[in-house]
């Protein structure tokens, strides 16, 4: 099953054709979130029309999260202090696929902004949550 969904999360991107995106190996990791930042995952795969279990679509919209972050950061220049926010309710341990190349760039944003990667993550997440329109 681990196999199926980093297989798949790997497919989705490696189809959208952007060299932009990171690329590699995929790693399955266990990312402790909030309540609410789970929800928002749900949400922007939903508005991605992302179908698949909850843990793929959730992997496949935190990448598209992180990106948008990744951008946003490199366009303000890190200077991103006064966004850093955690989400609200019960944080809950989820397995999520993530590229390896992703993992190194949140280490670097985490060095950059000082800052845990729950943090980062979340504020992330709710970035490109903010950023979504509302599906109908």
């Amino acid at each position: 099953m681990v196999e199926d969904e980093a297989s798949h999360f790997s497919e989705h991107f490696a189809s959208l054709g952007q060299s932009a995106l990171p690329r590699g190996p995929v790693q399955e990791v266990v990312l402790p979130l909030h309540e609410e930042a789970l929800d928002q995952l749900s949400q922007i795969a939903l508005n991605h029309g992302v179908e698949g279990s909850n843990e793929y679509k959730r992997s496949v919209a935190l990448q598209i999260a992180i990106e948008a972050f990744r951008a946003h950061t490199t366009k303000n220049g890190g200077n991103l202090v006064n966004e850093l926010h955690f989400c609200g309710g019960t944080v809950k341990p989820r397995p999520l696929c993530v590229f390896k190349d992703t993992l190194d760039n949140l280490s670097d944003l985490e060095r950059e902004l000082h800052c845990s990667e729950t943090i980062l993550l979340e504020t992330a997440i709710r970035h490109a949550s903010a950023e979504e329109p509302i599906a109908a």
